[in-house]
């Protein structure tokens, strides 16, 4: 008899703390329930009063103003100019210089243009505009824009906001190229391929670049000291002329000269080149 009463008491307790245990989940369940409900009270008229619809139209405006900003115009005749700048380089130059040399390297003339053009395009997209056409220091840009990071349609280009940055990136591509394709043409026949394009490769970075930024960056210490270059004359053609005949003298004389035959191959093949380079000009200038 005293087990099953201590039974009976175990059994009555067990059930007290099951009902008020019960009892104080439910309490602390609705208690949670009515603070998320007022939060979702609260957030909803937090999202009510920040006027989404008007947020969204000023966005639609700001990005409106982005292109609305740039000249459209503008646009399209830079991007005939940019194909003409590289008619210029691909044919114009490689038939300009593979007509005057010898039969035998005229494949060779001709494909240094080419091969320029492709190596000077990863340079230029991966280190070369930053290094020209970002603020940095008197002499260089900075490395912001390396591999044309923060550039896209939104961009503006960053002496006119009229014009799209990545077609600015493309048409001063054109003048980098050709620049160092005009330079092949001083050691034509006397300059194995691989250390040509090593040293057009070198001559870009540490050359041509500084030299752009110098000259037309609003931070370059050319621009500033009021300077002027509207089509290349210092970042172009007396670059390309001075290394011409840095890297000519440098190589030294043709071998053979004056004992073996070395009239160019095709005059006619000349007069097209320069012909599309007189062309080119119109995109140039």
């Amino acid at each position: 008899l005293e087990r099953d009463a201590r039974i009976s008491q175990l059994e009555s307790t067990v059930k007290a703390l099951q009902s008020s245990s019960s009892l104080t989940l439910r309490e602390n369940h609705d208690d949670g329930l009515s603070q998320v409900s007022q939060r979702l009270a609260l957030l909803e008229e937090k999202v009510a009063s920040a006027n989404l619809q008007g947020m969204r139209t000023q966005l639609d405006k700001h990005d409106n103003s982005l292109y609305v900003d740039q000249d459209t115009g503008t646009t399209a005749w830079l991007l005939v100019c940019s194909c003409l700048v590289l008619l210029m380089t691909i044919p114009g130059l490689a038939l300009f210089y593979g007509g005057l040399v010898r039969v035998q390297n005229v494949l060779s003339t001709v494909m240094q243009s080419f091969s320029i053009a492709c190596l000077i395009t990863v340079l230029w997209s991966a280190f070369g505009y930053s290094l020209a056409f970002s603020t940095g220091s008197p002499i260089y840009g900075d490395a912001t824009k390396f591999w044309l990071q923060e550039i896209d349609m939104h961009t503006p280009h960053p002496l006119n906001s009229r014009i799209p940055e990545p077609l600015f990136v493309v048409y001063e591509l054109m003048f980098a190229i050709i620049t160092p394709a005009l330079i092949s043409g001083a050691f034509a026949d006397r300059m194995r391929f691989g250390s040509m394009l090593l040293f057009m490769g070198v001559w870009h970075l540490l050359v041509y670049c500084p030299i752009t930024h110098s000259m037309w960056m609003t931070d370059g210490f050319l621009y500033k000291a009021g300077i002027l270059d509207f089509a290349g004359g210092n970042v172009v053609h007396i670059a390309a002329g001075c290394s011409g005949l840095m890297s000519s003298l440098v190589v030294g004389k043709r071998a053979g000269f004056g004992a073996e035959n070395f009239h160019p191959h095709n005059i006619l093949v000349s007069v097209l080149g320069a012909s599309l380079l007189w062309v080119g000009w119109l995109g140039f200038n």
